[in-house]
């Protein structure tokens, strides 16, 4: 007798809702098509795996046109907002083995819908994402902090601000284009620690969204801070590392396995304006950096609770005037990324590496494929193959 299809679903958030795709970004809606289209087509190679996406009308309407889509798609379309999609699945929710979920930290989005997945009609469906509570950690950046803190691992130093300490950090700030070059910041600190200018950041915030770099003495903001000068509130206060900025990843598999970690690569951003831009990345990063990475992945590895699916971890490495490279976790990421796509040409990977059942690969070796990709995934080639990232224009 013929087994029926495992059916995966995939929602992504801004592909799935007709309230914010029409209105979105255009480099938004690239990066989210995507995640989504790499995922479909990873799962169109599983045999005996059934792909299936939500898509609002208007991303279904672009996306099938542009002929992105695998065949074996399964394509359910959504009117309205995701939330009230999912609440009213009923049968259909009843028929589906796993959810992949690809939503944003920022305004609690994607804890909210992983707490609908807990819940009928999905209860019984496997997710393939951290658990609602381990996202909600790692998705407030100064409870991510203090966790790091707490387990040893080197963080970055910080405090929270409300509006009132947001706007007094901001109201001393200068040509922040000028600053984020000068020498000061790279001279500060032997590790990379500038004082003398600050990077402001929602606690819940997504890659890039609403920080804000600008001057400011971090240790007089952080002792005001320390005299209650600023309440508790939604910003996190950071000195500015100079550095290379790198994005690693790990897949959680549950009770099946040992999360797989995946070699580090370097994110191209351009930080010398006071809002920072993600230009793309390439994997993987130089092998002296890669193999430090790797130490600290293993570590935060050893402090997690078992979970599955994609956490990502944005680092930053600096240098003394010695020479001695550190090592420092800028915020753990519980959610699937652009980075994804670059890390299917690198390393191969396959959302079946972390599927029950299906995942049979057990480690990475070192010795991966380099590539490069814009900040939508598209990879940046050069005459002859070999990619390049030097040429993308941010």
């Amino acid at each position: 007798m013929n087994r029926r299809p495992v059916r995966v679903l995939v929602i992504e958030e801004l592909t799935a809702c007709s309230d914010t795709w029409p209105g979105a970004a255009e480099t938004m809606k690239e990066e989210a098509a995507a995640m989504v289209i790499a995922v479909l087509q990873d799962l169109a190679q599983i045999a005996g795996c059934q792909p299936l996406v939500l898509l609002c009308v208007e991303s279904a309407t672009q996306l099938i046109r542009d002929g992105k889509l695998p065949a074996s798609s399964e394509v359910q379309q959504n009117h309205g907002s995701t939330c009230q999609w999912m609440s009213a699945a009923g049968v259909f929710a009843e028929s589906v083995d796993y959810v992949l979920l690809i939503a944003p930290e920022s305004d609690g989005i994607l804890v909210q819908r992983l707490a609908q997945l807990a819940e009928p009609p999905w209860a019984h469906v496997c997710v393939l994402n951290c658990d609602g509570k381990l996202a909600e950690l790692f998705a407030d950046k100064h409870l991510t902090a203090l966790w790091l803190q707490e387990h040893g691992l080197p963080g970055i130093p910080s405090f929270v601000a409300d509006d009132h300490g947001y706007a007094t950090v901001i109201s001393t700030k200068r040509a922040a284009a000028a600053k984020a070059g000068a020498s000061d910041s790279g001279q500060a600190s032997t590790l990379g620690l500038s004082n003398s200018v600050v990077v402001m950041k929602p606690r819940d915030g997504a890659g890039c969204d609403r920080i804000t770099i600008c001057d400011g003495e971090f240790s007089e903001l952080l002792d005001a801070s320390r005299r209650d000068a600023f309440a508790d509130g939604m910003w996190l206060v950071q000195p500015f590392v100079d550095g290379t900025f790198l994005s690693a990843a790990m897949i959680g598999r549950g009770e099946e396995a040992p999360p797989l970690v995946l070699p580090a690569g370097e994110q191209i951003i351009q930080a010398g304006t006071k809002t920072p831009v993600y230009c793309g990345g390439r994997i993987p990063a130089a092998a002296e950096i890669v193999a430090a990475v790797n130490s600290i992945l293993q570590q935060i590895a050893e402090c997690l609770p078992v979970f599955r699916g994609w956490l990502g971890v944005d680092l930053v490495a600096t240098r003394s005037f010695s020479g001695e490279m550190t090592i420092r976790v800028v915020e753990l990421n519980p959610r699937l990324c652009t980075s994804y796509v670059g890390y299917r040409r690198a390393v191969g990977i396959s959302v079946a590496d972390w599927i029950p059942n299906l995942a049979t690969r057990t480690r990475f070796h070192a010795d991966v494929n380099s590539t490069a990709f814009l900040a939508n995934g598209d990879e940046v080639r050069v005459q002859g193959g070999e990619s390049e990232t030097g040429t993308a224009d941010c």
